[in-house]
């Protein structure tokens, strides 16, 4: 059976009372996991489809012989041989979520009329909440894991096993050897005293917990030394390691 949210059960009505409207703001969670990722759109009419699909052309082979013109009759390419290119699929079904908010016609009588936008607005804040954990899964998907402190299965991660410098190393290494492209350019300081030039880097998501250990890591920039000269993610707490880090806390602590 629907729940229903009246105004004399389930609120109270502020009657001889003073509302103030900070108290009337819902709380908002950090939600960064659509950071650096590449959106898509779906058409309403026409095809009817139900999916989505990126489409990745992969890097050819690296050519290593100097080109041999043909001499005499041309043929195709001058007798160069062609490459086929590889690509990789992936695909997104799209799939519906969401809460809803049912009320009773009480909730006009007793409570002040911005009432129900205050509904209508933690709903969407819920829908973005929503979004991101469900981006979170797929994040929580990943097969290749560094563990914190060369840990090998969650089981053996402890309070301890603070997060290091060298986890972050062997997963900048990863990503650079297998090409992979930084979401940010160099950024190479001010003339603002206290500032700080920053490298090209990856995105990285941590927990509020985790947050704290890496402040404290060698070589750590804090946001505010290069935020100023150029474009951050929200969120973002500083650089480190090839890394600008953002924090939430909607992700799970192990």
């Amino acid at each position: 059976m629907a729940a229903l949210t009246t105004a004399t059960s389930n609120i109270n009505s502020p009657v001889n009372f003073v509302l103030m409207k900070a108290l009337l703001s819902a709380a908002r969670k950090k939600l960064p996991f659509f950071n650096g990722t590449l959106s898509a759109s779906m058409q309403k009419e026409g095809n009817g489809a139900a999916s989505v699909k990126w489409r990745r052309i992969e890097n050819l082979t690296a050519v290593t012989t100097a080109l041999s013109e043909v001499n005499g009759t041309a043929a195709a390419f001058l007798g160069r041989d062609a490459v086929r290119p590889t690509y990789t699929d992936i695909t997104a079904t799209v799939q519906k979520y969401g809460n809803a908010v049912l009320t009773t016609e009480e909730m006009d009588l007793y409570q002040v009329n911005s009432k129900t936008v205050d509904f209508v607005d933690t709903l969407g804040a819920n829908a973005g909440e929503s979004l991101n954990r469900l981006m979170e899964v797929v994040y929580a998907g990943a097969t290749t894991i560094r563990y914190s402190g060369s840990a090998a299965p969650t089981t053996t991660v402890t309070v301890s096993s603070a997060i290091t410098l060298n986890d972050i190393k062997n997963n900048v290494n990863l990503l650079n050897a297998g090409s992979a492209m930084k979401f940010t350019t160099p950024g190479y300081g001010s003339v603002n005293v206290g500032t700080s030039p920053v490298r090209s880097s990856y995105y990285g998501i941590c927990h509020m917990d985790v947050e704290e250990d890496i402040r404290l890591l060698s070589g750590f920039i804090p946001v505010e030394q290069y935020g100023g000269y150029t474009e951050t993610m929200p969120f973002e707490l500083g650089a480190v390691g090839g890394v600008r880090f953002c924090s939430t806390e909607i992700i799970p602590i192990l």
